[in-house]
């Protein structure tokens, strides 16, 4: 299923929904993320200054992939290497 995300807010509850639908509470999934229930919280509900890292860590542990759709108007091709580059590098870190 693909979900449309625009607000900080959408996907902090799409995050609960899908913890409380693996019957997680928020401070195990903050001991699993590294994250405290206080973060879990905040990000739940919608605070827009989340730390992005701390929120893809969260991502993944509930099995939430995200993707970045881009714009049709940019040349695939001359992108493809480019995005190769970027994503190896930053898996280094």
């Amino acid at each position: 299923m693909s979900i449309q995300i625009k607000k900080a807010a959408q996907l902090g509850l799409l995050s609960k929904l899908v913890r409380k639908s693996q019957n997680i509470r928020q401070d195990d999934l903050g001991m699993m993320t590294d994250n405290s229930h206080v973060f879990i919280g905040q990000f739940e509900n919608g605070k827009d200054t989340v730390e992005i890292g701390r929120v893809l860590k969260i991502m993944e542990e509930l099995g939430i992939r995200l993707y970045a759709d881009l714009p049709p108007e940019l040349n695939e091709n001359e992108l493809k290497e480019k995005i190769a580059l970027l994503l190896t590098t930053s898996e280094d870190k």
